[in-house]
């Protein structure tokens, strides 16, 4: 069982001590937000979910949301829980007073927004998408609109959705084929499906209020002929009253990974009454101000589920004995909490926790003063600050969220991977982060060529960082590092971010250009031949990124401190130590790769070739240590690019060379021939610059020893299904 104590103390601290913005405390209506008030509420959300929802994310797993007769259920408890929950006033935390709402800023529904993915991530889904379909409704709905849907959003009594995807586009929307026909009264019969939809129906609500993109009649075809349009499942009286039903109907809900107490519902809209929310033709824009504040709030859910992973983990290592500590000095079996690794693995989580909230804190600060600042020149800067941090907030909290319960599972051992300690589930159900809202490539997309090229918006925000550095100045404690950022230069870090970011683009397009080129040359059933000998091949360079991960802030620090011997000493010992490690995993491929393509049809044995070219391409690779690294983390960072590009020259250049000759066996000559000669120049740089190489009389003793253990292999008898068992 996940075990989950909202850290209500550490969000405290980060409201009392963070809270020194200029433009936050500058806006009025929430000057009478006290620590005290807050303190209280936070108590009260602790409550909740540590009591009553932290038990409901094991139920809704077990007992998922069922699709019965056209109906969508929730799990077992789900109704109780959302009616107290809405009794409560949670829903209305951050809503306007207007329509009955608490008028709390985001830095409070930060907290809570945690708290709600901590506890039950399924659960909280129900009512994120409602507050979601409230601040656009909000921003571009009519009056009339606003006051017939909003109160009864707030109260809780009706939710929302946001129906974006079709079965033939997801990221892509311009590709949307929902169609929308105007009646003479105004309103629009929608007509098309939607799929993915997160809380498309169920049985919590009375009502269901979609926001649907759909195309007008003659609109302009791509994203600029997307209208958006409010579609409720019920139709509403002019009393304000429930209604017939709406032309929408629930086809089917996805069976997931995760988050199985929310529906994904597959939803069918035949010419469903609806209503425009604001203008023609720019649905798009109107849904983007649901769409960015789901994003941040969905990073939040990867924030909140590191923080129940780490919480989990850290019980558990406190209760499992498991082997003896390097101090242990009794001779009894020690708590895993005692072991050095563990002990980093759970710092690892805290540190990367703590950092996150804050972050998240901080943006809850910017987007209130982009909405609520008495100064449109102010609220203009901290929107433009919200629009380029959303996607770092998004990606880099899903995906820290990933690796963070990946670890916990593994603090766990062999009981991380079952369902009976509830830590597994936290894995399944953060996965769905990096993937909705725009998976986190898009957002990747998104800020390098959209948000960083607007460089107005990038200098302002690093004009902001400056300033919160210098204001640091007079703070004893922080001198040493306020002294280091100040002397950094940001241009100089623009463009070298810039330069990592083109160099790993072009090594992403090098693995996999040769495939793409079999595929254009020859045909697809080469592509797959090649492909598994590739990375069987491939398979000798794993321990190199284990290997690259140690050096890199070793090296990283070697360089601030110009240290060339203790770089040149990392430069040699990941050279051999790569050598020995790799080359015995290419003995071992090699001497017994008949066997393991005897286990695939015979067909596939055409690739052993490509699986010796590539392996020996990368034991090359790997014997040349990790230049790559000193490269890219010294002044000649520039050179880790230049060397990139002119692998990719020549490995395009020696495949249109080579596959029509030899087929797929010359695309792997030239991936090898490309890998050596990028090496080559890459010890030429660095011996040009620094005077250093990593070759030792080690390097020529491994070569031999492992010229021995191959002609050992090969022409000794051994037993049948030895691992060294002869070719012949």
């Amino acid at each position: 069982m996940t075990v989950y104590s909202a850290p209500v103390k550490d969000m405290m601290f980060l409201f009392e001590h963070l809270k020194d913005n200029k433009n936050y405390n500058e806006i009025e209506k929430y000057k009478e937000v006290t620590s005290d008030l807050v303190k209280d509420i936070l108590e009260e959300a602790a409550k909740i979910n540590e009591e009553m929802l932290l038990p409901l994310a094991k139920a809704g797993d077990e007992n998922p949301c069922v699709y019965e007769n056209g109906v969508v259920r929730t799990p077992p408890g789900y109704k109780e829980a959302y009616s107290k929950f809405i009794e409560d006033g949670w829903v209305s935390l951050t809503c306007d007073p207007k329509y009955g709402g608490q008028g709390m800023p985001k830095t409070v529904s930060a907290f809570f927004d945690e708290m709600l993915s901590s506890s039950s991530l399924s659960f909280k889904l129900y009512s994120e998408l409602s507050i979601g379909a409230y601040n656009c409704i909000l921003s571009h709905a009519t009056e009339e609109i606003k006051n017939t849907y909003l109160p009864k959003i707030v109260e809780g009594k009706w939710s929302g959705t946001m129906c974006l995807t079709e079965p033939q586009c997801g990221t892509d929307l311009g590709l949307i084929k929902t169609k929308a026909i105007k009646n003479e009264n105004g309103t629009y019969n929608i007509s098309g499906q939607k799929i993915f939809i997160t809380s498309g129906d169920h049985d919590l609500t009375e009502n269901i209020i979609h926001l649907v993109l759909a195309r007008t009649q003659d609109a302009p075809k791509g994203t600029k002929g997307i209208s958006l349009f409010l579609v409720p499942k019920y139709e509403i009286n002019d009393d304000g009253s429930i209604g017939p039903r709406n032309g929408v109907n629930t086809v089917s809900i996805e069976s997931k990974m995760g988050i199985k107490g929310s529906p994904a519902c597959v939803l069918s809209f035949d010419d469903a009454k609806g209503y425009m929310i604001g203008p023609e033709n720019k649905g798009l824009n109107s849904m983007f101000t649901m769409m960015n504040l789901e994003r941040i709030v969905v990073g939040i859910q990867g924030l909140g589920l590191s923080e129940t992973a780490y919480q989990t983990a850290l019980s558990y290592s406190k209760e499992r004995k498991q082997g003896k500590s390097n101090n242990n000095s009794n001779g009894e079996t020690d708590l895993i909490i005692k072991h050095a690794d563990i002990r980093r693995s759970l710092l690892n989580m805290k540190s990367i926790i703590e950092g996150e909230r804050s972050l998240s804190f901080w943006m809850a600060q910017q987007v209130d003063v982009s909405l609520s600042h008495s100064s449109e020149e102010v609220k203009k800067d901290a929107s433009d600050i919200v629009g380029l941090m959303t996607p770092v907030i998004k990606s880099f909290f899903t995906d820290m969220g990933m690796e963070i319960t990946n670890e916990a599972i593994q603090v766990f051992g062999g009981y991380g991977y079952t369902k009976d300690q509830g830590i597994e589930q936290l894995f399944r159900d953060n996965r769905i982060t990096p993937i909705y809202e725009g998976t986190n490539s898009v957002q990747a997309i998104d800020f390098v060529f959209r948000k960083i090229s607007q460089r107005n918006v990038f200098d302002n925000f690093m004009n902001y960082v400056d300033a919160e550095i210098k204001s640091c100045e007079t703070i004893e404690q922080l001198n040493d590092h306020v002294k280091k950022l100040s002397d950094l230069n940001f241009d100089e870090l623009f463009k070298f971010g810039l330069y990592v970011f083109a160099g790993g683009l072009s090594i992403m397009i090098v693995t996999r250009l040769d495939m793409l080129m079999i595929g254009y040359l020859l045909d697809l059933e080469q592509v797959a031949f090649y492909t598994l000998a590739f990375y069987i091949g491939n398979a000798i360079a794993i321990p190199g990124r284990s290997v690259i991960s140690i050096s890199v802030p070793l090296i990283s620090k070697a360089w601030e401190n110009q240290d060339i011997k203790e770089i040149d000493m990392i430069y040699s010992k990941s050279a051999i130590n790569q050598l020995i490690v790799s080359g015995l995993l290419f003995l071992v491929v090699w001497l017994n790769i008949d066997d393991v393509l005897s286990l695939l049809p015979e067909k596939f044995s055409y690739g052993k070739w490509v699986v010796f070219y590539i392996g020996l391409a990368q034991l090359v690779n790997m014997s040349c240590g990790v230049n790559g690294a000193i490269i890219v983390n010294s002044k000649y960072y520039k050179y880790d690019l230049y060397t990139n590009l002119i692998l990719l020259a020549i490995t395009v250049l020696l495949n249109f060379l080579l596959i029509p000759i030899f087929g797929i066996n010359g695309a792997a000559m030239a991936t090898a021939f490309s890998i050596i000669f990028f090496n080559l120049i890459r010890l030429v740089i660095i011996y040009n610059k620094l005077q250093i190489q990593p070759f030792t009389l080690k390097t020529l003793l491994t070569i031999i020893l492992l010229i021995i253990v191959y002609l050992f292999g090969f022409t000794i008898a051994l037993p049948k299904n030895s691992p060294f068992k002869s070719l012949g």
